[in-house]
């Protein structure tokens, strides 16, 4: 037992005088801002050491990318109809739509817009509350179910409605509406969002977002007063309230129409025919005029 009291007493004496050195060492160095330097520097060659080696990335010069093809190049350029009900359900219909009346739709729906594209486009989306939303048309659902929900691809607010539908024209420009009865023209390219919330486009409740495609503009106010003035008179801008395209004493814009001289407008009776405007040069005036009675059964002109 005395042996062995005796080994243990040597274990005590040598872990006492071990820990006594390190202790005398550690106080050195507390006392030594130079042994603390370098006891900062032998650690920091040891993490280098374990970290950095010549099997990770390494970081290098950024790669020029403009002559790379851009991610649309590897799309298959096929035709498409872009389907979208007034409830908001979206789809895309191989080809053309021959009968619109074939198509089928959720219990109580039924078609809103019908826009010819191809999967390579983008389709510009406007809502009445003054934004324009863009969808990547090869990302819609297949055109042989019901489609799916709009606001499921963009953030909608709760209330607003659809009010124009287009497959975006780079280069092209269009006739920005208002319900107030103010308008602008705007280029297409400008309307292009890169986020779900859209671009904020018009100040104020939007009417109608129409592809410029004559020289003359037809508006009709609630009144059922018309008024056809030059689209020269409009200005050009990317997003604002616009100028007034029509007085009102009461009520607001009803419909829009951009339409070529040479062919004159055509307007949409209470039956759905559409009707030729032969004398639409009685109705020619100045912009933000009160305009007159249109003719007889004239509402809209879509």
């Amino acid at each position: 037992l005395r042996q062995l009291a005796r080994l243990e007493e040597m274990a005590i004496e040598t872990e006492f005088k071990a820990l006594s050195e390190e202790l005398a060492g550690l106080k050195a160095m507390i006392a030594s801002p130079t042994k603390q330097s370098k006891l900062i520097s032998v650690g920091l060659d040891d993490v280098r050491k374990a970290l950095i080696s010549p099997r990770r990335t390494t970081i290098g010069q950024p790669v020029d990318v403009s002559g790379l093809a851009p991610v649309e190049a590897f799309i298959p350029r096929e035709a498409i109809t872009v389907i979208l009900s007034e409830r908001g359900w979206i789809r895309a219909a191989k080809g053309k739509v021959d009968d619109p009346s074939e198509l089928k739709f959720k219990e109580g729906d039924q078609l809103g817009w019908l826009v010819p594209a191809f999967t390579t486009d983008r389709i510009l989306i406007a809502a009445t509350d003054g934004r324009v939303f863009t969808v990547p048309a090869d990302k819609l659902a297949s055109g042989r179910g019901h489609g799916e929900p709009l606001r499921l691809m963009i953030d909608l607010e709760e209330g607003a409605g659809i009010v124009g539908v287009l497959a975006h024209q780079p280069g092209a420009k269009v006739l920005v509406a208002s319900k107030a009865g103010y308008g602008f023209v705007a280029p297409e390219d400008d309307l292009i969002a890169q986020k779900r919330g859209g671009k904020q486009v018009l100040n104020g409740e939007m009417l109608a977002l129409l592809r410029v495609t004559g020289d003359h503009v037809a508006t009709i106010g609630d009144n059922i007063k018309a008024l056809i003035f030059p689209l020269s008179e409009l200005p050009e801008m990317g997003r604002g309230k616009g100028v007034k395209l029509q007085a009102f004493k009461q009520g607001g814009l009803a419909d829009v129409a951009v339409f070529d001289a040479e062919t004159g407008p055509e307007w949409v009776d209470g039956g759905g025919r559409r009707r030729n405007w032969p004398d639409w040069k009685d109705w020619l005036g100045k912009r933000a005029a009160a305009g007159r009675q249109g003719p007889r059964g004239l509402r809209k002109f879509r």
